[in-house]
């Protein structure tokens, strides 16, 4: 058996062919195969052909013992290699699941903590000048509190409408960012390291 694979697992169709498979992931075993679980079946990862119809390693090797042993099935998982071809997941063994399978999460959603400590979700977005800011709600709420992230957490400084203005009182968003948002949030745990990009 090949050393490498990745850790993307594929189904062989005999119509289609090999075909990633989101829903399965690899199965620990002491038989010194490449298992894996798709609808609780295990399947072998050279081939993509269901060898058991169940989760049971120990009916598997019952099953194994029964057909002749480890080199009647090494001689199967050959015979199908080269009738199908080797699976993907050996012949692009440095392939990611990332990008087989692609997250559908928004970039701009942020999990990060308050000044209490308390970890919320905040939605990022960007002024005009591309300065990076946050909300906890949705960024089309007109009335939502605007947070900048600040030594690690989320301060937030006043409600979204009210952003323009309160933009023009920041001294020059350069070195005095963090002595005004000392001044609106009580000094909340802010200095001149404050993280504001785009500035």
């Amino acid at each position: 058996m090949p050393k490498k694979h990745s850790g993307v697992c594929y189904i062989f169709e005999r119509n289609s062919g090999y075909k990633p498979e989101k829903k399965a992931h690899s199965v620990k075993n002491d038989l010194g195969l490449d298992l894996f679980r798709f609808n609780n079946k295990l399947y072998e990862g050279q081939t993509g052909l269901q060898i058991h119809d169940e989760l049971d390693l120990a009916g598997l090797k019952n099953r194994i013992d029964h057909i002749g042993g480890m080199e009647k099935l090494q001689q199967v998982i050959d015979e199908n290699i080269e009738r199908n071809g080797l699976s993907p997941r050996y012949t692009r063994p440095y392939e990611k699941r990332q990008d087989i399978f692609p997250t559908n999460r928004d970039e701009n959603l942020v999990f990060a903590a308050d000044v209490t400590g308390k970890k919320h979700y905040f939605y990022r977005f960007y002024n005009e000048n591309g300065i990076e800011l946050f909300t906890r709600s949705n960024d089309k709420d007109f009335f939502a509190t605007v947070f900048v992230k600040c030594n690690g957490y989320m301060i937030g400084f006043d409600q979204k409408h009210r952003l323009e203005e309160i933009l023009k009182q920041l001294p020059a968003l350069d070195g005095g960012m963090s002595g005004c948002i000392d001044s609106m949030t009580g000094a909340f745990y802010c200095n001149e390291q404050c993280e504001l990009y785009g500035r």
